[in-house]
């Protein structure tokens, strides 16, 4: 994830989250604020059953990091009855 101004990339470390709140059972609305730039923004986070993310190597070598995440396919969100 990368704030929509700067595009500098969103991490641990790079901003603060404002807010929080759930928005239904299985996502969360948070705030956000880039340490960059100072722009405030919205995400929404979905929870995704256990063993549908998938730790593969990075190709892009632009980036610093080894490994991406990546969703199976036909893993869906948590749904609640």
């Amino acid at each position: 994830m990368n704030c929509s101004r700067c595009d500098h990339p969103i991490k641990r470390g790079t901003s603060e989250v404002l807010q929080s709140r759930r928005d239904t059972i299985e996502s969360k609305i948070r705030q956000r604020k880039c340490f960059n730039c100072g722009h405030k923004f919205w995400t929404c986070e979905t929870e995704l059953p256990p063993n549908s993310v998938k730790w593969i190597i990075n190709l892009d070598i632009q980036t610093s990091h080894s490994t991406i995440p990546i969703r199976l396919p036909g893993a869906r969100r948590v749904t609640y009855s």
